[in-house]
């Protein structure tokens, strides 16, 4: 989610030690085919996707650890990622045809 990632930036660049790596991320790990699924749900289209079921080496979307960034700067998401996609895609829908 934007703003999550906006504030964890202006964490770093006023709690940081000078040279420091922070990895930026939300706790999810989704299968690609979950991700659409939930796109499908919030933007009220029905998934025309035929499944093929779970097969070995399925995509999977990773991210990295953040655990460096919470336990030295105490940041962490406030907004899981169904929520911000569903507050992306709102918004993109308000403002794309305007």
């Amino acid at each position: 989610w934007v703003e999550d990632h906006a504030r964890a930036i202006d964490v770093i660049f006023h709690k940081a030690k000078v040279g420091e790596t922070y990895n930026i991320g939300g706790h999810n790990e989704w299968k690609n085919i979950d991700l659409i699924k939930v796109i499908c749900k919030v933007m009220d289209k029905k998934l025309e996707v035929q499944q093929m079921g779970e097969r070995k080496g399925d995509p999977t979307v990773t991210v990295g650890d953040i655990s460096k960034i919470t336990k030295e700067l105490g940041w962490k998401p406030q907004v899981d990622l169904e929520t911000g996609l569903r507050k992306t895609i709102e918004y993109y829908k308000k403002h794309l045809n305007k």
